[in-house]
């Protein structure tokens, strides 16, 4: 028995309202066939690879009419890998926009444990700080964090010591998070659940 998951999405509602669109959990199985990944009137920009497995989990497509004031922003070299990508927006006579796209793996094995989670988080830091020294503008962060907004104020949560973490970065970094509500929703023990995983910091 098969269980079918359908997604509609009218994408004529959004047509040419949308500047920049970020994908995580792609899970394409090369650069190459990330590269090959088109929506009409959009380019496409791909994350790094994962080094273990070759995938690419994260892609941002912009406008083409955005193109020419777009740019790839490359971050300082790290030991961790993340599934995130930058770009740089700047129209004549405006401000520079800064855009990240981000995706925070669970992580496998000994990566799973709390310590490994928080380092990754500070790798993510990393990022942020060297953009925003290198490049100024406005600085917008999407994604996926897997770390639910709903339970931030839980004592008891085990990801609790991840999220303060997490939060720390963003305040250091003067970054707020957009409140848009539930982005997940499951069942367990026949109860339906939400989770807020999805959000941007501005």
């Amino acid at each position: 028995m098969y269980d079918i998951y359908y997604i509609y999405l009218n994408i004529h509602a959004y047509q040419n309202k949308i500047d920049v669109i970020s994908l995580c959990e792609t899970d394409f199985d090369s650069s190459k066939i990330a590269e090959d990944f088109v929506i009409d009137g959009y380019n496409t920009y791909t994350s790094a690879p994962n080094p273990d497995t070759g995938k690419v989990r994260l892609v941002i497509l912009v406008r083409n009419e955005l193109n020419k004031h777009c740019r790839r922003l490359e971050t300082k070299s790290h030991q961790e890998y993340l599934p995130a990508g930058w770009l740089s927006i700047k129209f004549p006579k405006s401000r520079q926009y800064v855009l990240g796209g981000f995706y925070r793996e669970w992580g496998s094995g000994d990566k799973k444990s709390t310590d490994e989670q928080v380092r990754r988080v500070e790798c993510l830091e990393e990022q942020i700080e060297d953009i925003v020294q290198r490049r100024g503008g406005h600085l917008w962060l999407g994604g996926d964090f897997n770390l639910n907004a709903l339970r931030f104020g839980d004592p008891t949560w085990k990801l609790k010591t991840v999220a303060d973490r997490f939060f720390d970065i963003c305040e250091k970094n003067s970054l707020r998070r957009f409140d848009d509500g539930p982005t997940y929703t499951y069942c367990k023990n026949d109860e339906v659940r939400c989770s807020t995983l999805d959000y941007f910091f501005s």
